[in-house]
This record gives structure tokens, C-alpha cells and sequence, in this order.
């Protein structure tokens, strides 16, 4: 597994997506949908008008208002057939959040309770690997002994996989907040520039504990094969980006 998401509450493994390097599993409400991913696939959140309730809501309220208007039968059923016929208009004007498929140009349309950030990140993550990309990069922040301990090892652990069940990574702007937070005026660090399409452990976009904002989240070790390089940190003040972008071994 390469990555996956739940379709809407967290933990709820009875709707979830994942995918591998053939194909893409999408599980709802105990219906499992496979694509196989040697045909060109897309996907895609989008928020859809519901046709059917329109046109037979649209099409029922206007033949009930001419019943009503020529006085045809009892107007109290009429009435409240064309209150559920606009109804019916509302809910189609709504419309639906829907996850879709694309392959081939046909859409395969899955309704969504919700539209989450961390789905849409998901969603964004497969079209870069659909595309061929060949970085998508993420970061771990890490204790120097840590790794030089492991240097011998084909793949990197964090004690949090014990203590929290995966490895923190961060996103290039999420870099500063993250130090600023949780390593303020620690010493011997460094960030590993990982290839998020190159990990062999799942990738799950989370929230962290007292924020909204999404993080990445490793669950298991982290294959140094995926590594792109160990940067040092020399200060975590007024850390800039530009050291990220200019460092060179």
C-alpha cells in the first residue's frame, strides 16, 4: 500500500480508499470498488446538481400548480405533493460532494457525506503519482544520535511509531511552526528530505493534536531508499527555507 484515507471519520474502516502500484480500492459502506491502475486514472472531488430530483421535482411543482389552478381534484394532497416536489428542487439544486473516477474519460461517481481536507490531499497525492512525478517531498525532524545509530539499518525508526503508532513528518511550510513548537533551543537535529512516493509504508494526512491543519503521518519505518538527503540543523531559530533549497553535502 502506498497510501490511503478514510472517506470520512477517522477510523472508519468500512469507508476508506488506498491504493498501491496497480491498483485503487475504494470501500463503501461494505461495497468494494477495484481499478486497476494500468489504464490512466484520475481522480477528482467535485460537487455535483442532483439531475433527477431537478427535473421530476421541477417538472412535478409545475403540474401541480396547473391542478391546483384549474381546481382539478382536492387541493390538501396536492398541496403537499408540491411542497415535497420543491423539496425535491432544493435537494437537487444542492446537489452532492462527489469522489470520482476517471479513467478512460468515464467517471465513476461515489457520494460523500463530506468533503474533507485530508481526503483532498489524498486526492491530490495520487494524481502526482498517477502523473509520473518523480518528488513529493516531505520531512522528518530528528535527534543527530538517532540516525547515527541506525546508520546501518536499510530503514529509519522513530520512537513515536511505538508511543503514537507512526512517524511525524511535516510539509516544507509546516516547518518553522513545528520546530518553533515542540524543538525550541534543541541541539544535535536534522531533517531527513524524504520522497513520499518512494516510501514503503502507508502515508496518512492527519490532523495534529490543538490544530485543524493537516500533517503527514508515516505508519511504519521509514525505508532510507525514500530518503533524499540528511540535512543539519544547526539552530531551530529563524530557520529559513532557502536552507532547504541551497544545502548541498
Amino acid at each position: 500500500m502506498i497510501a490511503q484515507c478514510y472517506l470520512s471519520e477517522d477510523n472508519d474502516t468500512k469507508n476508506t480508499i488506498h491504493f498501491d502500484e496497480r491498483t485503487i480500492v475504494i470501500r463503501s459502506r461494505g461495497a468494494v470498488n477495484r481499478f486497476d491502475l494500468k489504464t490512466p486514472t484520475v481522480l477528482a472531488i467535485e460537487d455535483k446538481k442532483l439531475m433527477l430530483p431537478l427535473i421530476f421535482g421541477g417538472l412535478g411543482a409545475c403540474f401541480l400548480l396547473l391542478m391546483l389552478w384549474h381546481n382539478l381534484f382536492d387541493p390538501t394532497p396536492i398541496l403537499v405533493m408540491f411542497m415535497a416536489s420543491l423539496v425535491g428542487v432544493y435537494f437537487g439544486w444542492q446537489g452532492s460532494t462527489m469522489l470520482i473516477v476517471y479513467q478512460n474519460g468515464n467517471p465513476f461517481s461515489l457520494p460523500l457525506r463530506t468533503k474533507t481536507e485530508n481526503l483532498q490531499k489524498f486526492t491530490d497525492f495520487f494524481n502526482d503519482y498517477q502523473k509520473g512525478f518523480q518528488n513529493k517531498l516531505i520531512y522528518h525532524i530528528a535527534y543527530k544520535p538517532d540516525w547515527e545509530a541506525q546508520v546501518s539499518e536499510l530503514s529509519f525508526f522513530a520512537e513515536s511509531l511505538n508511543s503514537e503508532g507512526f512517524i511525524h513528518a511535516v510539509e516544507k511550510h509546516q516547518i518553522n511552526g513545528v520546530l518553533q513548537r515542540f524543538f525550541d533551543e534543541a541541539e544535535n537535529l536534522i531533517i531527513l528530505e524524504i520522497n513520499a512516493l518512494l516510501l514503503e509504508k502507508p502515508l496518512k494526512y492527519e490532523s495534529a493534536t490543538n490544530t485543524s491543519e493537516l500533517y503527514p503521518h508515516i505508519y511504519g519505518k521509514i525505508n532510507k531508499t525514500a530518503v533524499q538527503r540528511v540535512l543539519p540543523l544547526d539552530s531551530t531559530i529563524d530557520f529559513k527555507i532557502e536552507i532547504l533549497e541551497n544545502y548541498e553535502p
